[in-house]
């Protein structure tokens, strides 16, 4: 997987890498927003899920509340680190435009 980063010329990290590795060994999603990282998995037919996707997942499952949901995407928005493609999937998962913060 590292050699394909490097020949695909992505950005992930050797922490990146890894994570993908175990995720692919043990047959479960990897969970990233990183465009790189979605990309190098999507190579290796690794499923992969948003942030965004799984927080839709554990509200269905009554594990989070909306609040939270918006709690998380209040820090992000703090952070400057909105996933890329956010209001879009924000939008299409919740039903709702997001909050301005």
């Amino acid at each position: 997987m590292r050699q394909t980063c490097r020949d695909e010329d992505l950005g992930c990290s050797l922490f990146d890498i890894e994570c993908l590795a175990a995720a692919y060994e043990l047959h479960i999603t990897l969970v990233t927003d990183d465009i790189d990282l979605v990309e190098l998995a999507n190579l290796y037919e690794q499923p992969v899920m948003s942030s965004m996707e799984l927080m839709q997942k554990m509200l269905a499952e009554q594990c989070i509340t909306i609040d939270d949901v918006k709690s998380v995407v209040a820090m992000w928005t703090y952070d400057e680190d909105l996933p890329s493609h956010f209001h879009s999937e924000y939008v299409r998962l919740f039903g709702e435009e997001p909050e301005a913060f």
